[in-house]
């Protein structure tokens, strides 16, 4: 038991002496920092979408006939309400607190660059399909472009801002003097998030960056399917946890 402990302490003093200052480092990049704190912001979201959740799969405990088996059948659809807006709608919340903080870190206008995350991942996330918008991928698969949306919108923001690249009038009040700086860089991230989706989507034959993302990758994911790779994604975990 002794010997145990030992090696646990040394493997402890070891982890804490090579990993610790790298992790140090890695979570003081501001880019890192704003996807932690907004990562932990969803926190809330995810709790709620869970309960919700498990409200809705409360009727497969009774047998089918069941008066309570009958109810959450005839009502799963509203019942299922809550999931679809907490998960379902998971990239947009995502884009909204990473963008509140990477706009703290870049000091530029918040309510702006929480606007420019949104509107950047929603046209990279949506498609046109028979004339109906299809929103399918601002679930967790949208999470990837979400997280970049928002953080170069914040920096474009910023950058135009910093570089004197906007729209300033003297004399006019101080809220609305920031939402005419914010029209340039606005426009400049609308349009690239669009020319970006279109060109996307003429490469892949109608598949938004999101969608093309999960059918290359399918593969890979369908390979870690197996104990060894599971143990690996579960070790690393807990490392990084760890540090």
């Amino acid at each position: 038991m002794a010997e145990k402990k030992s090696f646990m302490n040394k493997f402890i003093a070891f982890m804490e002496k090579y990993f610790e200052p790298v992790a140090a480092k890695i979570e003081k990049q501001r880019h890192i920092s704003s996807i932690k704190n907004g990562m932990i912001a969803l926190i809330s979201v995810l709790i709620i979408g869970s309960f919700s959740l498990i409200i809705s799969a409360i009727g497969n405990m009774f047998p089918a006939g069941s008066v309570i088996k009958t109810f959450f059948v005839n009502h799963a659809e509203m019942l299922n309400l809550p999931f679809q807006f907490t998960f379902g709608l998971l990239s947009v919340y995502c884009a909204i607190t990473i963008s509140y903080s990477h706009a703290k870190q870049m000091k530029a206008p918040i309510l702006h660059s929480i606007i420019a995350g949104v509107m950047a991942t929603l046209v990279l996330n949506t498609k046109f399909v028979d004339g109906a918008l299809s929103t399918a991928f601002l679930d967790s698969r949208g999470l990837f472009i979400a997280i970049f949306a928002s953080l170069i919108s914040v920096e474009v923001i910023a950058l135009f801002i910093r570089k004197n690249i906007t729209i300033r009038i003297k004399g006019l009040p101080d809220g609305i003097a920031t939402t005419f700086e914010a029209i340039v860089p606005l426009v400049v991230i609308l349009f690239g998030a669009v020319g970006l989706s279109v060109a996307m989507q003429s490469v892949t034959s109608g598949q938004i960056i999101p969608e093309a993302f999960t059918t290359m990758l399918a593969p890979a994911i369908n390979s870690i399917d197996t104990p060894y790779a599971v143990f690996l994604i579960c070790f690393f975990e807990m490392l990084f946890w760890f540090i």
